[in-house]
């Protein structure tokens, strides 16, 4: 891919230009070898296809079990070449056996085991490429690979339970949205039917819903390829770099959603710092990694400014602060590890707090939603009910 990018020297001064690159990764390191640091990319056009086919990247839960396997392997004594030859022998998906397979043949012609993550074209995040690259150069690799596997084990529960608090509202809402066109469309025609004969006025509400049902029985070839259309289209938008960063400030700014946002955030912030600077990474690699792994292009944003302060010589915690990026106790235990040079420890126990505090918000958050929707479905089934039942009423006031 061709890249157009921005980046600034250690002086502050800013580069831009363009650059051919296999992925964002490679584009830092040459971006790198140039004395800079990347602040931006953008792609400006793809490479013809080579044969080789994309990679998609690893869930947090097989980057937990690829981890965990690793470190009893490494632990046991098994060398990392002999390692990588199981996982690639009992590897059953095509995908998995193609890039072990790639893996494997890199390290055993001598290259490094960090250098064959990075040429699978994205199937692992910088996070654990980094510390990998850490682990391989303190010789401490089974270590690293152990700490890894905690922290997508950790990813992964927080991610399920993420999803968990979207199923139940999308489930309930649709079968909503399918219980009201159904009575629209089906069952208040044949219902209808006995007042056509009749000289009774039907209610406003009434007269609303049987406009809604001709147009949907007489207009269905038109409405469903609009409906269809705009959800596409809504689903393409949000998934453009305009798109995202809308969605990501709306994380930030609902009042529902807005302090669970903020926890997870700073969750996986404090999670993923502590796994790097225990790791030995330097503090403003840490931070330029960890930016890429929150989630949110907002708080990226926010976070590479936090980079700029601590290389002008600001302490993390005070800039941080400044930002009011995450929780207020995020930035204080944070200072704490600072003034006691046992940063890496205090990033370990925010982590911990923080993720007791986002099961605590998503349970809060789900205990809040369940009625909301069942309110919400009571609503608009009960109005189209008592719509479909008020002309009975209108007839019997008329014959009395």
């Amino acid at each position: 891919m061709l890249y157009r990018y921005r980046a600034r020297d250690l002086a502050g001064k800013e580069a831009t230009g363009e650059i051919e690159a296999d992925n964002l990764e490679a584009l830092r390191e040459a971006v790198k070898s140039q004395g800079l640091y990347l602040v931006n990319a953008e792609t400006t056009q793809v490479k013809a296809a080579t044969g080789r086919r994309s990679r998609k990247k690893l869930k947090d839960k097989d980057l937990a079990v690829f981890c965990k396997q690793m470190a009893a392997m490494l632990n046991s004594g098994v060398t990392l070449i002999h390692s990588l030859d199981i996982l690639y022998q009992q590897s059953e998906k095509p995908s998995e056996k193609a890039y072990m397979r790639s893996i494997y043949e890199e390290v055993q012609k001598g290259g490094m085991f960090s250098d064959a993550l990075r040429k699978q074209g994205g199937v692992f995040p910088p996070l654990m490429v980094a510390m990998v690259e850490a682990g391989e150069a303190s010789g401490t690799l089974e270590k690293i690979m152990d700490r890894l596997s905690i922290q997508y084990e950790s990813d992964a529960k927080l991610g399920n339970k993420i999803r968990g608090a979207m199923i139940y509202p999308a489930v309930v809402g649709t079968i909503a949205i399918f219980a009201a066109v159904g009575l629209i469309v089906f069952v208040l025609p044949t219902f209808m039917t006995m007042f056509e004969s009749t000289d009774v006025l039907l209610p406003a509400p009434t007269r609303m819903l049987i406009w809604m049902s001709d147009g949907m029985r007489g207009y269905w070839y038109i409405i469903v390829p609009v409906v269809v259309g705009t959800v596409v289209g809504v689903k393409t938008y949000f998934n453009s770099p305009s798109g995202v960063l809308v969605k990501d400030r709306y994380k930030l700014k609902l009042p529902i959603i807005k302090s669970t946002s903020i926890k997870i955030y700073a969750a996986r912030f404090s999670r993923a710092m502590s796994s790097l600077v225990s790791s030995g990474i330097p503090l403003l690699n840490s931070l330029d990694i960890t930016s890429r792994v929150v989630n949110n292009s907002v708080v990226m944003k926010k976070l590479e400014d936090v980079q700029d302060d601590v290389r002008a010589g600001s302490l993390l915690g005070a800039s941080l602060k400044k930002y009011a990026l995450f929780p207020p106790i995020v930035f204080l235990m944070i200072s704490i590890g600072e003034e006691s040079g046992n940063l890496d420890e205090m990033f370990n126990k925010t982590s911990d707090y923080l993720d007791e505090e986002v099961n605590t918000s998503i349970s809060n958050l789900m205990s809040m939603i369940e009625p909301l929707m069942m309110v919400v479905v009571a609503i608009l089934v009960g109005f189209i009910v008592i719509s479909m039942l008020l002309p009975i009423f209108s007839l019997h006031d008329a014959i009395s």
